[in-house]
């Protein structure tokens, strides 16, 4: 049995935790409440180091991830949150940072190139559609 502190209303079949109540849960449930986030083991609210954030390659911040995890990503990635605590606040910040050429998937690269009227190949790999675009954008300078 371990104890865990609720960040979420939990609703099981058999009780109902509120946000910021702790209650004790078997093992292979208190761990799967914990790694998805919706709580923390009792007396421990310390955000899991960097290289413990688990993460897609391609993820990128939601709505549906913690604070936590969207703080932890905005430092990954050396975004400057202003001071922001709260989901929304953290959330907007990210959303205003600029995202770097090399950390944009294939499509996100076409639809930034589209704003910036930018003609790419067809047929063009990620690398291939950052060096077109980098090579653009310094034409221009």
């Amino acid at each position: 049995m371990r104890r865990v502190t609720m960040k979420t209303l939990y609703a099981g079949p058999e009780r109902t935790v509120a946000a910021g109540a702790t209650a004790e849960f078997e093992d292979a449930e208190a761990e799967a409440l914990v790694t998805g986030g919706y709580g923390v083991y009792e007396g421990d609210t310390r955000p899991k180091p960097l290289a413990e954030v688990a993460e897609d390659e391609d993820a990128r911040p939601s709505d549906k991830w913690t604070v936590d995890r969207l703080k932890q990503w905005a430092t990954k990635h050396g975004i400057d949150l202003g001071g922001a605590t709260k989901k929304a606040d953290v959330l907007a910040a990210i959303s205003a940072a600029p995202v770097p050429l090399q950390e944009m998937t294939v499509e996100e690269l076409r639809a930034y190139a589209d704003e910036q009227d930018i003609s790419l190949p067809e047929d063009g790999d990620q690398a291939g559609l950052v060096a077109a675009i980098e090579a653009e954008l310094t034409a221009r300078e």
